[in-house]
């Protein structure tokens, strides 16, 4: 009998529990939630809701994205469904795969275009098609303990005007207001299912390689900022020396800045994609540092079709189909990655025999459990904590 299977299964939660790791970034795919107009696919939902279960009962939540790259699979990507893809006949060449087509191919960002447009098809614009995507999945899953929250959009790409977005410092503030457009829109549908799961929004692409964002706020309550960083020298052994701390340091500037103007929490959701540990180990320092959480590309080497690399390379386990064991794992990439960090403090009863007390500032408590959880007050910079004798919450607020 063959010890193979296939996917992801309860040894490859334990293994990621066993290692400290406790939240997942778990792909949506767009076209597989809704593969004709208005038509959903609750079968696939339910594959994912058994995935999001499963890393539960192992203490780990999940992070629901929409993802998609190069926007279709038609381009050498994934994400829309076919039915949402307009170049207004333009064919899809020259064929460079990722990343060069985001650049180069004008069917591509064509379907960019018209999606930002909000181009009708069958009666409806792309964007409120999506949006009702996105809240019939936040119908399915309104009230799992399990989740982190909804990523609404991996990477977006402005599409033909990405060009007037490469300015150094200054970004494409008139296309931010597009995509802050597109955020309020979804975050409004989610909350007709959904009214309390965070909404993270993700910058332009460009945020990724060091460009700044002017992304507003969605004015939503539970909001959060999910963004990426990836060096444009991390493959340059001599360069990423020189060039990527300072690069690094600054895309978690222009994550505080975007939170202090909005309020939006802050997780980096994607960083990687290599087997390099000094990488890894910096990305994961300049988190600390800044006090956000992180999540990582990749669990496993799975196919994706926008793989720039070789798929060993940006996976911690090589073969998904094999146990998360010995030689299927990459021990380096792992020693980086798996950390000491703190998810909970422990109050010995003998230190507070009569009970505790927390005193809160730039906060206030919103506990619905046995952990005590925080929100921190509008427009605050900083939010302390402090376990004293007594009882009782005093918030911050």
């Amino acid at each position: 009998m063959s010890n193979k299977r296939v996917g992801f299964g309860a040894d490859d939660a334990a293994f990621l529990a066993a290692n400290g790791f406790d939240a997942v970034r778990l792909g949506v795919i767009w076209k597989a939630v809704e593969p004709e107009p208005g038509v959903f696919d609750d079968s696939y939902l339910a594959r994912i809701a058994a995935t999001v279960n499963l890393l539960g009962s192992y203490g780990i939540v999940s992070l629901l994205d929409f993802h998609q790259d190069m926007y279709n699979e038609e381009f050498q990507g994934e994400g829309a469904p076919d039915w949402a893809v307009d170049t207004n006949g333009l064919l899809a060449f020259p064929e460079l795969g990722f990343p060069a087509n985001y650049f180069l191919q004008p069917a591509l960002q064509t379907a960019y275009d018209n999606f930002w447009a909000n181009t009708e098809v069958d009666g409806e614009g792309l964007q409120d098609w999506y949006a009702g995507a996105w809240q019939h999945v936040a119908a399915y899953f309104a009230g799992n303990p399990n989740l982190l929250g909804y990523d609404i959009y991996n990477e977006p790409f402005p599409g033909s005007s990405i060009w007037g977005c490469l300015v150094p410092a200054v970004g494409c503030p008139a296309q931010d207001a597009v995509l802050t457009a597109f955020d309020k829109k979804v975050t409004t549908a989610i909350r007709q299912a959904d009214p309390d799961t965070m909404i993270f929004s993700e910058p332009w692409l460009t945020y990724d390689v060091g460009y700044p964002s002017s992304l507003g706020a969605t004015g939503d309550a539970h909001a959060g900022f999910s963004f990426h960083d990836y060096c444009p020298f991390a493959g340059i052994a001599v360069l990423y020396g020189l060039l990527c701390p300072s690069f690094n340091t600054s895309v978690f500037s222009n994550a505080d800045a975007h939170s202090s103007q909005t309020g939006d929490a802050l997780l980096l959701t994607e960083f990687g994609a290599t087997d390099d540990a000094s990488v890894l180990s910096s990305v994961v320092a300049d988190a600390a540092q800044y006090k956000v959480g992180w999540l990582v590309w990749a669990y496993c080497g799975c196919g994706d079709p926008t793989t720039s690399g070789s798929p060993s390379t940006e996976g911690i386990v090589y073969n998904p189909e094999l146990a998360p064991t010995g030689s299927n794992v990459d021990e380096t990439m792992l020693t980086a990655l798996a950390v000491p960090h703190p998810e909970t403090v422990a109050i010995p009863a003998i230190q507070y025999p009569s009970g505790y007390q927390v005193v809160l500032t730039g906060a206030k408590e919103v506990s619905s459990g046995g952990l005590l959880d925080l929100a921190s007050c509008p427009g605050a910079t900083q939010v302390t904590v402090t376990v004293q004798p007594g009882s009782g919450v005093q918030n911050g607020c």
